[in-house]
């Protein structure tokens, strides 16, 4: 987990310059997917940052989610791999609109 952390911290100090709020994880129970709760929650956090014209990061290990996440305006910023393992690691930047 610290080689992660580690990771985490130096990609998003090579690639986020100014002030940002990050994104983190989210998640929704199987049972409740695929009924909006994490775009309400996404939508809701980005028209506050936009009014504040303040840019979001996140990170994710997977395609799929790179392809979600490109439909709120994220970009993939850096492709690679996590030190010591065999996770694809993404980091991905939404400026501010």
């Amino acid at each position: 987990m610290e080689t992660i952390n580690h990771y985490s911290i130096d990609l998003r100090n090579r690639v986020v310059k100014q002030p940002h709020w990050y994104l983190g994880p989210i998640g929704v129970a199987p049972a409740y997917q695929g009924r909006g709760y994490a775009r309400i929650l996404i939508k809701a956090m980005l028209n506050r940052l936009d009014s504040e014209k303040i840019p979001c990061f996140l990170e994710t290990q997977t395609e799929k989610n790179v392809a979600i996440y490109e439909r709120y305006g994220f970009e993939v910023v850096e492709k690679g791999m996590v030190p010591e393992t065999t996770l694809p690691h993404y980091g991905m930047l939404r400026k501010c609109r």
